[in-house]
């Protein structure tokens, strides 16, 4: 049963019949006609709260809605300490008086949908934050022990090392990789939920600039003089999008970096880098390599957590491209590929223009 907060400043005359009324659609109401701000700190049993529009006392108001309360206000013919601005800003629901109680089943049923769709969205509301702090908690519980393994692991190594045969050389590196794996992953995972918690602030971003930025964090890669770098439709134009801009770094960075992890040996490795103007609203972007290239049973998989390029990938962990599509989706952009295995893999995704708004 959902319970319902009535304030008004009317003497109102049989009170049980509509309270009955109320009760026969599983309202509990509750009637106050004393009107402050402590009646707001009492009501947090209250579902919903219902307010004449008489109501003069608009700190009230402005209270139950601060504390999180779905409220209503009845209108009725004139409105004394708040105007129709007020209400709009506040996005206060509102409904003539007659209309309400006429038809006051046809309305409790409304609210009663409102209601239960308002709850699925709080209890979604705990169940992420409760996740979120599951999340940081597994973190820091993971890296602790992490840290005194990989503490006793470089202890044992100076000490020992010398004293190791070729087979326990080889178990000490094999723990050793491990270790430092699994460090990445925890990393690379609390990297992954962070871009979705984060606050997307959307600004003019110069492409062409921001690209030059994640070129520079990744030049260490970059020196191996079998890599080459072509940048196709950037020519005499400057292309701007509405984007966040490191975010839009970490997207290139990411493409770019798997690009050179999963060339083939011992060939250079082509990189191209376009875009193409060919929707009113986005720009496309690609980027090309000649790799190894992905196998088309991980196309339909390939941006889901965990999924790796190749199976037995010593460095990935299967989070870089999940997160590249993350902040693409909240770009409201998409991201999609074309590969063929041993031929190379093209990555197109989509982003807002950057357009001055009138």
């Amino acid at each position: 049963m959902y319970k319902i907060l009535y304030l008004t400043t009317e003497k109102l005359e049989g009170i049980d019949l509509l309270k009955e009324d109320f009760g026969k659609l599983d309202f509990e109401l509750e009637i106050q006609t004393v009107l402050d701000k402590k009646i707001c700190q009492k009501s947090r049993n209250f579902d919903f709260v219902l307010i004449d529009f008489e109501v003069e006392n608009f700190d009230v108001l402005k209270c139950f809605i601060e504390s999180g309360f779905i409220v209503m206000l009845l209108q009725g013919c004139e409105c004394k300490n708040y105007n129709q601005a007020q209400l709009d800003d506040k996005k206060i629901k509102y409904i003539p008086s007659d209309f309400f109680w006429n038809c006051l089943n046809y309305n409790l049923n409304l609210l009663k949908i409102e209601l239960e769709n308002f709850k699925k969205i709080k209890d979604l509301e705990l169940k992420n934050f409760d996740m979120e702090n599951f999340i940081y908690s597994a973190f820091h519980d993971l890296k602790t022990p992490l840290f005194t393994l990989q503490g006793f692991l470089a202890n044992f190594k100076e000490k020992y090392y010398e004293k190791l045969d070729e087979q326990g050389v080889k178990y000490l590196m094999s723990i050793s990789n491990s270790a430092k794996r699994l460090a990445k992953m925890i990393n690379d995972v609390f990297e992954f939920f962070r871009f979705e918690k984060v606050d997307y602030k959307f600004e003019k971003v110069n492409v062409l600039y921001n690209l030059r930025v994640a070129l520079d964090e990744i030049q260490v890669l970059l020196e191996d003089d079998d890599i080459v770098i072509n940048l196709v439709g950037f020519e005499n134009k400057d292309v701007f999008v509405k984007a966040h801009n490191l975010f839009l770094t970490k997207v290139w960075v990411n493409l770019l970096t798997n690009a050179i992890k999963y060339r083939k040996d011992n060939e250079k490795l082509v990189i191209n880098i376009g875009v193409n103007d060919v929707k009113p609203n986005f720009y496309e972007f690609f980027v090309e390599d000649n790799g190894i290239g992905i196998d088309s049973k991980l196309h339909n998989f390939i941006f889901e957590l965990f999924t790796r390029i190749k199976e037995k990938d010593e460095e990935g962990t299967g989070v870089g491209l999940s997160i590249v599509k993350k902040i693409i989706t909240k770009h409201n952009g998409k991201i999609w590929l074309e590969s063929q295995k041993n031929i190379g893999t093209k990555f197109y995704f989509t982003l807002p223009k950057y357009e001055i708004e009138n």
